[in-house]
């Protein structure tokens, strides 16, 4: 068996002003809202997912050098700007939320990228279309499943089965990818009977393409515990939680539970596609990125705030 890549990440965190300020051992320096922030377009923070896709870059900059990279659902950028300190030509950032735009905007800046490396757009998945199609897209999409009746933040929430984002990002792929191009997605699954819910968007929409889901979670929590930490977060809103669980279990059955993944789709090949499950975190993409909690509890109520507006 390969060894586990090094984590390069190296990370440190400090408060700056209203928000905060992370500095990587590869030299990038990125600005966030902190947590948690009165804003549902707050620009989230960065934790485990920004960290794997970086290292990833930073593990592998062979495949990075002189390609022409997008992250849609950029937020503050640093997935892409990690891109460009790892070898890309150029990387496009793509972002419906003005706010996030202005901050990736300003990282850029910040790392002395100028308007020739790096291009901020404000705009939707759905209609966005390409100068010309890319050579790698990196994306951490909101994930974060999320009932009908609340409307959580723009940054984490993900409709009712938490792959609204990701399924349009799939449908458009063909537009947005060449067809040697590979698409790296950071996601958070409900899972049925061992089969993550992303894979039915995988068989209708991507083409002749290999898919490998990489386990990111140190086990699979109770979907029971995801529920009860709405129930607990978002006490105005019982009956909307309670439909919204009434309706995924009448669909998916009540042994659902949830994981992490890192969805890795490979260059067009002539062959239908196939999607395969591999347990591979540590030798792919580096030590020390599984998510690991004492109790289901602690992940659910993580993930949960993130869709949590103070007032």
């Amino acid at each position: 068996m390969d060894p586990a890549l090094p984590n390069r990440i190296a990370r440190t965190t400090q408060p700056d002003g209203d928000g905060l300020l992370f500095r990587f051992g590869h030299g990038l320096e990125i600005r966030t809202d902190k947590p948690l922030a009165a804003d549902a377009g707050r620009v989230l923070a960065l934790g485990t997912p920004q960290a794997t896709l970086m290292n990833y870059m930073l593990s592998w900059p062979e495949r990075l050098a002189g390609r022409l990279v997008f992250e849609p659902f950029a937020g503050s950028g640093a997935i892409g700007l990690t891109a460009l300190r790892a070898g890309a030509r150029r990387v496009e950032l793509l972002d419906i939320n003005p706010r996030a735009v202005r901050f990736a905007r300003e990282n850029a800046e910040r790392n002395g990228f100028g308007p020739e490396r790096v291009l901020c757009i404000e705009g939707s998945i759905e209609s966005f279309v390409p100068a010309q199609p890319y050579e790698l897209i990196f994306a951490n999409p909101p994930f974060v499943p999320t009932p009908d009746g609340i409307e959580g933040t723009l940054t984490s929430r993900a409709g009712s089965e938490g792959n609204l984002l990701v399924d349009l990002l799939l449908r458009r792929l063909e537009l947005l990818l060449a067809p040697d191009g590979e698409v790296f997605i950071y996601l958070f699954q409900f899972v049925r009977e061992g089969k993550p819910l992303v894979t039915h968007s995988i068989e209708r929409w991507v083409r002749e393409r290999e898919v490998e889901l990489t386990p990111t979670q140190q086990r699979p929590i109770a979907v029971e515990e995801y529920f009860e930490a709405y129930l607990q977060v978002f006490a105005g809103k019982q009956q909307a939680i309670r439909r919204w669980r009434a309706d995924l279990l009448e669909r998916h059955g009540a042994a659902l539970t949830l994981d992490h993944y890192v969805a890795h789709v490979g260059p067009q090949r002539q062959a239908p596609t196939r999607w395969t499950i591999e347990d591979n975190l540590e030798r792919k993409f580096g030590d020390g990125l599984r998510l690991a909690f004492a109790e289901d509890r602690q992940l659910a109520l993580g993930r949960v705030f993130e869709n949590f507006v103070p007032s």
